[in-house]
């Protein structure tokens, strides 16, 4: 059992609203299955239902680091490279612009979000542009002042800005 990712969800949540997108968040509590584990979560059956995975999808799963790993972000590709790398490479762009230093591929940190459980893994087995996002504890706390949380919202901004434009072209379609 890993511990809580503080602050991710309360993330997702201002994201959805101020970007107009699609959020599910999990709050978990001890003896609760973890979505990132369990094959048949319920979250994933949810996805499923409302068809907010697939190839016209983009998948970002929203996860929380520890300050032990040296990079503020780490974007994790799962197990298909080729629904990780546009989108991959969108967000290590969004993030980097926003002065943040970037694991562009998880190799780093070690956090690839290829497990077989992963959202991300999930999403990808499902045709959707898919990447795990790591947040550094330090760009998430109260502790070191809004200017950090402030960045990651104008990167999270710009990420999503650019999923709407180039969405299509992960297609195929120009």
């Amino acid at each position: 059992m890993k511990s809580a990712e503080a602050r991710t969800g309360g993330l997702a949540q201002v994201l959805a609203a101020s970007l107009d997108t699609s959020v599910a968040v999990i709050l978990r509590g001890v003896g609760e299955p973890d979505a990132n584990f369990d094959p048949q979560h319920p979250l994933k059956l949810a996805l499923l239902q409302q068809q907010l995975v697939g190839p016209r999808m983009a998948v970002i799963d929203l996860h929380g680091m520890t300050d032990d790993h040296a990079p503020d972000v780490a974007i994790g590709w799962g197990p298909h490279p080729e629904l990780a790398e546009p989108l991959a490479a969108l967000a290590v762009t969004a993030f980097e612009e926003n002065g943040f230093r970037v694991d562009p591929d998880g190799a780093e940190s070690g956090l690839y979000g290829a497990g077989d459980g992963t959202i991300t893994t999930f999403a990808q087995r499902h045709g959707s542009p898919g990447i795990q996002v790591e947040i550094a504890r330090r760009n998430r706390t109260f502790l070191s002042g809004t200017e950090r949380r402030f960045r990651l919202l104008r990167s999270f901004g710009r990420l999503v800005d650019d999923i709407e434009q180039k969405l299509l072209c992960f297609n195929g379609d120009e």
